[in-house]
Formats: C-alpha cells, sequence, structure tokens
C-alpha cells in the first residue's frame, strides 16, 4: 500500500510539473500574442529600418538645367560664353532629395562661381579637373554644409562649352 501512494504521489508530482510548463507556456504565448510577438519583432524591424534606409550601392544621379553664363572678359580676349551641363552623383537618395530642394541656390552659386573664370585656365590641361572638383566642393557646401561630405560622389559634366 506504501508502494502504492509512492507511485501516485510521483504521478502527482509529474501532473503539477506537467501542468505548470503548460501554463507557462500558454502565458508567453498570449503575452506575445497580444504584445506583438516580441521575439519575432527583432527581425521584422531591422527588415523596416533596413528599407528605411536610403544608401545604396548603385549609383544615383541628378541632372541639373545647363548653366550658360558670360566669363569673364581679359585685355586679350573677347566675350566669351560658357554652356555647362552638370550631372551630380550620389548612392543615397536623401541627396537626390536636398539636390531637388537647393536646386535653384546651387544654379546661383555655380553661375556665380563660374563667371569668375578664366576661359584660358579652364581649357588648359588640367583646368577642366581642377574646376570639377572646384564644383564638386561647391555642391557639397551648398548641399550639407560641408565640402569634404562623402554623400556627394562626384560632379560630371555631360555638355561643357567655351566661345
Amino acid at each position: 500500500m506504501a508502494n502504492e501512494a509512492s507511485k501516485q504521489g510521483k504521478k502527482n508530482v509529474i501532473i503539477a510539473i506537467l501542468a505548470t510548463v503548460v501554463v507557462i507556456g500558454l502565458s508567453i504565448a498570449t503575452v506575445g500574442f497580444f504584445f506583438g510577438r516580441p521575439w519575432q519583432a527583432n527581425a521584422s524591424s531591422y527588415d523596416q529600418l533596413q528599407s528605411r534606409i536610403s544608401v545604396s550601392e548603385e549609383p544615383l544621379y541628378f541632372s541639373m538645367k545647363a548653366l550658360v553664363v558670360n566669363l569673364v572678359v581679359t585685355a586679350d580676349s573677347n566675350s566669351r560664353f560658357l554652356k555647362a551641363l552638370p550631372v551630380i552623383m550620389t548612392t543615397d537618395s536623401d541627396v537626390i532629395e536636398s539636390l531637388e530642394l537647393y536646386e535653384p541656390r546651387l544654379r546661383s552659386e555655380m553661375i556665380g562661381f563660374l563667371r569668375e573664370q578664366d576661359p584660358k585656365i579652364m581649357l588648359a590641361a588640367n583646368g577642366f579637373d581642377e574646376l570639377r572638383g572646384q564644383m564638386l566642393a561647391l555642391v557639397r557646401k551648398v548641399v550639407t554644409n560641408d565640402p569634404a561630405s562623402t554623400s556627394i560622389n562626384d560632379l560630371y559634366f555631360t555638355d561643357f562649352v567655351v566661345q
């Protein structure tokens, strides 16, 4: 009889342990269901964060309207004109939005800068590359307030004519 009582006691302990495990499991599942399944929220939040990050590896280009300016007239040169079509390259779509927002100011700054350039220096062997570098720094300064910013990768001219 003591042996049966011992077996009955072991069964009761096992049933109590199983019931406790079931109750705890149901509690965790209920809390997870009503509070957004926190064990899955990290993966979901990470995916949402990744999709909101606007930096990509693909280059994005912002083409500006043509800039036509009168160049500096010196004693040994007649009136000259410059037509340039700048294209700005970035990998950040937020920068494209900033370029659209700042385009009028950017055009004004570029026109003012180009008007001060000497045509002979621009047409020299390394003059064009120097001009591109200076224009890139100008764009970075206007858009990001930092001439050394790396969010604007490069500036190209798809049309560049000096007459």
